[in-house]
């Protein structure tokens, strides 16, 4: 499991005597794909990165998120996956998830919601589809305006 770069957040800090607040996105998948994009997208933001390649070791992150959003690759392993979401939906402890799924994958979505899966992407959308889930999830939506002058950009 590697942990890349965390970008220090503004307000609460060690002057303070308040850690400061990092959100966390875990990103399991067979080999590296969503993990530069999402990278690229949230570079200037306090988003640290956690990169599994097993379900195995969705045990091992972070206690200290503030937030922690999931983004699983279902066809990296669907028994493993399927193993590990019960434990994110225990109180006190507070995971969204998005699952990837392949159309061959399909017939897994309602089960995959039932065990507590915030959003299933499609394949064939998936970066769009997955920086979009984790915005929602981080609360770090564009604001109106920003979403009418991304419209009218060049």
């Amino acid at each position: 499991m590697t942990v890349d770069r965390v970008v220090p957040s503004l307000g609460a800090g060690p002057s303070r005597g308040l850690a400061p607040a990092i959100s966390g996105v875990a990103i399991l998948e067979p080999r590296p794909r969503l993990e530069a994009w999402l990278k690229r997208e949230f570079a200037d933001e306090c988003v640290e990165f956690r990169v599994l390649r097993t379900p195995r070791q969705l045990s091992e992150l972070p206690g200290r998120w503030s937030t922690t959003v999931l983004v699983l690759d279902f066809a990296t392993d669907p028994p493993g996956v399927l193993h590990a979401l019960p434990q994110f939906r225990r109180p006190g402890r507070e995971v969204m998830c998005g699952v990837v799924l392949s159309d061959a994958l399909r017939e897994w979505e309602w089960p995959l919601r039932e065990l507590g899966v915030t959003q299933v992407i499609a394949e064939r959308e998936v970066y769009q589809e997955v920086v979009a889930f984790c915005r929602r999830q981080l609360g770090r939506l564009p604001s109106p305006l920003e979403q009418a002058l991304a419209r009218y950009a060049p």
